[in-house]
């Protein structure tokens, strides 16, 4: 009898150890299955669109803070301290066509070991503006007609700079900003030395990334290629 008790006990022990077994590799085969279901999803699922980052081509428009936080703005046109004495722009915002935020990087890193900065008065201008300006000054020295050829301010490739000091304070360049008589000409000589050299610099940082001066407003820079962008009136993202 108790030779057939160890027998029963025995078996006993052999199926629980079998069942164990059996458990352990039916969770084994789950979670290898669960596996292998997870790879293929991962394969075989599209990513969402926000996730794959967007190609920025050279003619795309830009905002200048994703590429730099160096130069300091004073939008005049975001506020009423300007010619139309109203604020015509949302918010601040410098939109450029990509290849000519780049080159304005470029001109600010030159001024930067100088002690200087670049001060930005404007960037891109949507047409609708253009049209409130010429409304108020229809003199093509000064602003350009929108009827015809627009400014190269609506294209994304224009730039209206001045110099600061990295501390802030304003550099003493003749004229204030939109200051329209011949003494913020480029030709105009009869200032001080001082202010004949900030204006020099500033043109030579500007020159050397690919900019153009205009000969009526010492502030005012068009990038090399900027002629053959498009003339827009996309709005400010005033949300970034």
């Amino acid at each position: 009898m108790r030779l057939f008790l160890i027998n029963i006990c025995c078996l006993y022990f052999c199926f629980a150890c079998q069942l164990k077994k059996a458990v352990e590799d039916k969770k084994a085969f789950v979670s290898e299955a669960i596996a292998q279901l997870e790879e293929i999803a991962a394969d075989t699922i599209p990513l969402a669109k926000e996730s794959v980052p967007k190609e920025v081509h050279d003619t795309d428009f830009v905002d200048l803070l994703d590429y730099t936080d160096q130069i300091a703005y004073d939008f005049r046109y975001a506020d009423t301290n300007n010619f139309i004495h109203e604020k015509v722009y949302p918010c601040v915002q410098c939109l450029l066509r990509k290849e000519v935020a780049l080159a304005l990087v470029q001109a600010n890193a030159s001024l930067l070991p100088k002690g200087y900065r670049l001060r930005l008065f404007d960037c891109y201008r949507p047409l609708s503006v253009q049209h409130k300006m010429w409304a108020i000054y229809p003199d093509g020295r000064y602003v350009a007609n929108p009827n015809t050829s627009g400014s190269i301010h609506n294209r994304g490739g224009a730039v209206d700079v001045t110099l600061e000091l990295l501390n802030g304070s304003i550099v003493d360049m003749g004229t204030d900003f939109d200051h329209f008589g011949k003494e913020a000409h480029t030709s105009y000589t009869s200032f001080g030395q001082d202010i004949i050299q900030h204006r020099k610099l500033l043109q030579k940082a500007m020159l050397a990334a690919g900019f153009s001066p205009l000969k009526t407003e010492w502030w005012h820079f068009n990038f090399g290629k900027s002629k053959k962008y498009s003339i827009s009136n996309v709005p400010f993202d005033c949300a970034k």
